[in-house]
């Protein structure tokens, strides 16, 4: 998809993440069409440059990354269960709380 305001094709970057599921992603200029060295991607949206994991066509990153979020609200949905599971038992533990 071309953007008005830039004449290049915007790509999807996935970069490292310290939370489930492990990677973040979003828009990005293509490789080598930014100030940073060819390995950056620069990502509009977060105003800043990552190193890429991989760098896909939009269509595919933004359909990944829509099932990413499925599976990360899953994941907080059950880990949120889990979390109520174990307060039960902690309080039975320690009921001075």
């Amino acid at each position: 998809m071309k953007n008005i305001e830039t004449p290049y094709d915007f790509k999807f970057a996935f970069w490292s993440y310290d939370q489930f599921p492990g990677v973040l992603g979003a828009r990005c200029l293509p490789p080598g069409k930014n100030k940073m060295v060819d390995e950056m991607v620069y990502v509009p949206s977060y105003g800043g440059y990552f190193k890429p994991l991989i760098v896909m066509e939009e269509d595919d990153g933004v359909a990944l990354h829509n099932k990413l979020g499925a599976l990360r609200l899953e994941f907080q949905n059950e880990m949120s269960k889990l979390q109520k599971k174990y307060n039960e038992k902690a309080k039975k533990l320690i009921s001075f709380i």
